[in-house]
């Protein structure tokens, strides 16, 4: 009777839902801190059903007026999938292997196909089949064993991450479910029987390694990580002899090896961690070389022998670029094949792996991520590269080394981009001999990257995509994104979804603020920690540029972000809300002080890091200062639309629920504050393509009819 007092009228009255307020008051460091909503992360409390239905129900009503548009939106979406397409073939120990896509499918189907003639094509795994009747579907692990007999694969059928291990007979097609869970990484020996694999704990670190018998299913430990602040991974070196354990926290690496045919190894260290210092390892020829920031934080290639592979013994071989950071790295009889960041984009570069001597540079002359593809043989006479941009759509290019020659592969084929953008392609067609008639012109639109300078003499890199006849001297509706954090970079990549936004009139815009990675180290450092502060003034700094140049005006721009970009979000809201129309706000990090002081919660350690501890009493300041959630004041907040899912485990649902409520409770304003829960998904949303169309549908479609578009 009392839940229906609290809720119903309400609703009767079109006012927005508020939870029933329950302080709870934390003593730490001489303050006292309350939080009115910290019930609501309980998710046995009796309370907690009725306030979620009430939440859904002024969601569904907020989303009515806009239901129409997001069906046509949908549609749209669903129109760019073609009936089928297949990805590039990689050729790997005689087979061929290959996805392909299928209309009316949610998943890929994984094929390969012996490299011989008239070879029949075999399923190796079709996710479809594995999704049926679940709730959630994600595949994890996908790893072949050598002799090509074997799958193992691992699935997450809640979005929590936690994935169980299966195995697969790929001549028979039986499929073995082991009792293996929590599994995070799987990489096979030589012998096909034994494989490395890591596992999670409670904690969600990925701290114990172990050798796998999979025919017995032994488990032999190897190794086990006593720092929570640490996690493990592995990888292979370059012509997979070695399997190397990678240690890593947030500023440190240690790395281990051992040889992939030895199923009796331990593993060697090559150095031992030590605080800043960050080193990713691969073997050749006796040789290790060395990505490390010993000499600069944007990195350097270190080379020496792997009989004495200590940091003493290390020798630079190619020097580091201040601001121009070393993303990766691969290894080739004569060359050494580096990615490395140019005014925040990525170019290759090729150099002597015996001198370091630069020999040529690949670069893209308009904006696109450029990354490695697959290169199993350092004896080849080229390397695969793959280039995605706003107005690129996906594409694989192999470039050889003699002739310094590139040459297209494979692109997605419904599209037609500008002449511009470099290497005709031959009619799009792909290597599994499919064609698609071209449905999009990318000639039609056009990006740019502006340079925007701040009050601090900082310059902030912003894309802009639009119709390519829009004139941007005029005001338009404008969705601004940004992240900036965990030094991670905004690249820029293509989305045929985005068009329906800008064939309406509407620019896209990507703020590369501080925080992120896409300027060097320097670049990260100034946005985290005691610096946080510096992602959201370049943010706000871009929004003001864009109003005050006429780009756009405060009722026509959308501004969006999702985990730490959530926090950016609810930062910018308190600070400077009144300049957009509307906030977007997906599994949002916005109860940072809270979340950051209670170590119980997974992966809180390791984030000390990246935000600080707060048990120091500096850092605690500068978090309560401004953690969104403790900063909610009574003021004008704009229309807001925040998104959570119930089972994340990287930022628990309670934090969007919570500041929902506060924003609610402080604003002066009628406009609405949306809270939208994804039952059956974690923090990376779903897998299920369909399902995607639908929830970026909807919110595409809320955000531009807040802008006034309306089909």
């Amino acid at each position: 009777m009392m839940l229906s007092m609290i809720f119903q009228p309400a609703f009767a009255q079109k006012r927005p839902p508020l939870a029933p307020v329950k302080p709870d008051t934390l003593h730490f460091e001489g303050r006292q801190l309350v939080d009115d909503w910290a019930w609501l992360k309980d998710r046995e409390n009796p309370l907690l059903p009725a306030v979620l239905k009430a939440e859904k129900r002024y969601a569904d009503d907020a989303f009515k007026p806009t239901r129409k548009l997001a069906g046509k939106l949908y549609k749209e979406f669903v129109a760019t999938i073609p009936s089928s397409e297949s990805s590039h073939p990689r050729l790997d120990n005689g087979y061929y292997y290959y996805s392909k896509s299928f209309k009316g499918k949610a998943y890929d189907v994984n094929y390969r196909r012996k490299a011989v003639a008239k070879a029949k094509e075999e399923v190796v795994l079709d996710s479809n089949k594995l999704a049926a009747k679940k709730p959630y579907f994600a595949l994890g692990c996908y790893a072949i064993s050598p002799n090509q007999g074997i799958l193992a694969y691992s699935v997450d059928y809640r979005g929590d991450e936690l994935y169980t291990l299966y195995l697969k007979d790929l001549a028979g097609g039986k499929t073995r479910q082991t009792a293996l869970e929590n599994i995070s990484d799987f990489v096979w020996q030589n012998d096909n029987r034994h494989a490395i694999i890591t596992l999670v704990n409670e904690r969600l670190q990925t701290d114990k390694c172990y050798r796998l018998d999979t025919q017995t299913m032994q488990l032999t430990q190897l190794f086990s990580e006593v720092d929570p602040a640490y996690d493990l991974s592995l990888y292979r070196n370059c012509d997979k002899s070695y399997i190397f354990l990678l240690c890593y926290s947030k500023n440190a690496t240690e790395v281990h090896y051992l040889p992939s045919e030895n199923t009796e190894a331990n593993w060697q260290i090559v150095t031992p961690r030590k605080p800043d210092h960050i080193y990713y390892p691969d073997i050749y020829r006796g040789s290790l070389y060395n990505q490390t920031n010993l000499w600069d934080k944007d990195g350097s290639i270190a080379v020496c022998s792997l009989d004495n592979p200590d940091i003493s013994a290390w020798k630079e071989l190619i020097p580091f670029i201040s601001n121009s950071p070393i993303s990766t790295f691969q290894i080739f009889e004569d060359n050494l094949v580096i990615i490395r960041r140019q005014n925040g984009f990525q170019q290759i570069e090729i150099c002597d792996r015996r001198t370091g001597a630069a020999k040529q540079t690949v670069s893209s002359t308009d904006v696109a991520s450029l990354d490695f593809w697959f290169n199993p043989d350092p004896h080849a006479k080229g390397f695969t590269y793959s280039k995605d941009g706003d107005l690129i759509p996906y594409s694989i290019y192999n470039w050889d080394f003699e002739t310094a020659e590139q040459s297209l592969l494979y692109r997605q084929n419904s599209f037609v981009i500008p002449a511009q953008a470099g290497i005709q392609d031959n009619g799009f067609q792909n290597k599994s001999g499919m064609t698609k008639k071209n449905k999009f012109d990318l000639n039609n639109y056009k990006s740019q990257v502006l340079s925007i300078p701040t009050e601090n003499g900082i310059s902030i890199p912003l894309t802009l995509v639009y119709k390519a006849d829009l004139d941007i001297s005029k005001p338009h509706p404008l969705w601004l994104s940004a992240y900036g954090a965990y030094g991670d970079c905004n690249d820029p990549y293509f989305s045929s979804l985005r068009l329906s936004l800008l064939d309406r009139g509407a620019i896209y815009a990507v703020a590369h603020i501080r925080g992120g990675g896409e300027l060097g180290h320097q670049w990260y450092e100034t946005g985290r920690k005691l610096n946080k502060k510096n992602s959201f003034t370049d943010f706000i700094g871009c929004m003001d540029y864009l109003l005050d140049s006429g780009i756009t005006s405060k009722d026509l721009l959308i501004i969006e972000g999702g985990s730490a970009g959530g926090l950016l979000m609810g930062a910018v809201a308190n600070l400077a809300g009144e300049k957009c129309r509307l906030v977007i706000a997906d599994v949002p990090f916005v109860d940072a002080l809270f979340t950051m002081l209670d170590d119980t919660l997974p992966l809180t350690i390791q984030e000390y890091e990246e935000w600080g501890d707060p048990h120091d009493k500096e850092v605690f300041s500068y978090l309560l200062s401004y953690s969104p959630y403790n900063n909610v004041s009574r003021r004008v907040y704009p229309e807001m639309l925040i998104t959570a899912a119930w089972n994340d485990t990287r930022v628990g649902y309670w934090e969007a629920l919570k500041w929902t409520q506060k924003l609610r409770s402080s604003n002066t304003a009628e406009t609405k504050i949306v809270f939208r829960m994804m039952w059956n998904e974690g923090h990376t949303g779903s897998g299920d393509r369909y399902q995607y169309f639908k929830y970026y549908a909807q919110t595409m479609a809320y955000a531009l009819y807040q802008v006034g578009i309306r089909e």
